[in-house]
């Protein structure tokens, strides 16, 4: 099940491709130098700004790392560290881990996703896989899978590396496939976290989130509260934030920001990335693109009583976050259809095409296109098809039955004359 529901999200990824979606209201203000904003529920972005520029990760990749965790692993699984995978890397974040200690791979992900442990990495990695490459090699083939072609991981925690990197709109495609896991989702929303005992700790102190967007950057005006995700800091990544939120329509919206420097703020990457949220609550809304029970069209029908008329309706309605300003709208609308002609008889409600919306070519969904009515067949239509039936069928095997009797008599005949006259030429 776990397997099945992997791919289906994964298929559903790469089909919506994260394509940007719609001609922009306007942004200003943002000072990031790659940045990409998208509908959390749909995963179609809605603004992007150097969003496929190749960019170092720094602990956005323990996103990553933690969805190999979550989908090859047990969250109660003990796992045990040793003097290799509890060092966190020069300058590494971490949480002091102790050589020999055991802890669940629960506790672990929540110091790798909120306090971004280096050590919990490493230690999950190796818990997991044979050697801590071979769990990187899993972090790669699952970025192919997810369509994140521009990125590239060498190790499980972000730690910097020239050949270690991605883009924001491959870390978009990352986080939306790991917001989707409901135990991730849980831990990144968390503002703290008390970490159980173990063999080597009787008591941690709490476990504070990294990301400052949820302990003091929540409020706003045009969002009312916010659901993770993840930060991340290297010297030569910048900062990076993965962020989402929620307004009190229902609307989640995910920024992800790479390479933002705080040199005047030390908190800019959160300034920055809740400015981006904000330009989306404010722009974007939900839109009703069809209503069910819609009349495509009206289509005459092939042999049907009465000469009736069908009428083709959408099945269900559709709606699609917007940009709120409907001039900006590029909608196009496909519809294909079974068949050319229809032919009776059709029993209402039956799926006979559907419709594709599109806007700026990115896909919003698809409506099935049924039938509003029964259409049965004329009495002419059902006589000849009767006809037709019984030529084709009893018919046709009574006069085969016939043929092989008339050819089984004559076949008969011939034989009995053969012996008739062999018998009198003995006689003679």
């Amino acid at each position: 099940m776990r397997k099945l529901f992997s791919c289906t999200i994964a298929l559903l990824i790469v089909v919506l491709c994260f394509s940007a979606a719609y001609a922009e209201p306007s942004i200003e203000g943002i000072d990031a130098p790659s940045y990409i904003l998208m509908d959390l529920k749909s995963g179609r972005v809605l603004y992007g700004e150097n969003e496929n520029e190749r960019m170092y990760p720094a602990s956005t990749t323990k996103i990553m790392t933690a969805i190999i965790a979550l989908e090859n692993g047990k969250l109660d699984q003990l796992m045990t560290a040793n003097e290799k995978n509890i060092d966190p890397g020069r300058g590494g974040m971490n949480v002091g881990i102790m050589a020999d200690e055991q802890l669940t791979m629960e506790a672990l992900l929540h110091a790798l996703l909120m306090k971004s442990a280096n050590e919990s990495a490493n230690i999950i990695a190796e818990n997991l896989c044979p050697t801590r490459q071979d769990f990187v090699d899993l972090m790669n083939k699952k970025a192919k899978e997810l369509g994140a072609y521009n990125t590239h991981f060498v190790n499980t925690n972000g730690m910097h590396d020239d050949d270690h990197y991605s883009t924001v709109h491959d870390m978009a495609k990352i986080a939306f496939y790991a917001m989707k896991l409901e135990k991730f989702r849980e831990i990144v929303a968390k503002p703290k976290y008390d970490m159980e005992s173990t063999n080597k700790h009787d008591k941690w102190d709490t476990f504070y989130t990294t990301n400052r967007l949820i302990s003091m950057y929540s409020e706003s005006d045009y969002f009312s509260s916010v659901l993770g995700i993840k930060t991340g800091y290297t010297s030569q990544a910048g900062n990076n934030l993965v962020s989402a939120a929620e307004n009190d329509k229902g609307i989640q919206l995910m920024a992800v920001m790479f390479g933002v420097r705080n040199n005047v703020n030390a908190s800019n990457v959160y300034i920055q990335s809740r400015r981006l949220l904000e330009y989306g609550f404010q722009n974007f809304s939900e839109a009703i693109i069809a209503n069910a029970n819609e009349v495509v069209k009206t289509v005459a029908v092939e042999d049907a009583k009465d000469d009736a008329k069908l009428s083709l309706i959408s099945e269900s309605g559709l709606s699609a976050l917007m940009p709120s300003d409907n001039t900006l709208w590029n909608l196009n609308i496909k519809q294909s259809f079974v068949s050319d002609t229809f032919k009776a008889p059709i029993k209402k409600g039956e799926v006979l095409g559907y419709i594709e919306y599109e806007n700026d070519g990115a896909a919003l969904g698809r409506v099935n296109i049924i039938a509003a009515n029964d259409i049965e067949k004329s009495f002419v239509a059902e006589l000849k098809e009767n006809v037709h039936s019984f030529w084709e069928g009893t018919f046709k095997k009574i006069l085969l039955f016939v043929a092989g009797l008339i050819i089984f008599f004559i076949l008969l005949r011939i034989v009995l004359r053969r012996i008739s006259r062999a018998v009198n030429s003995r006689k003679i």
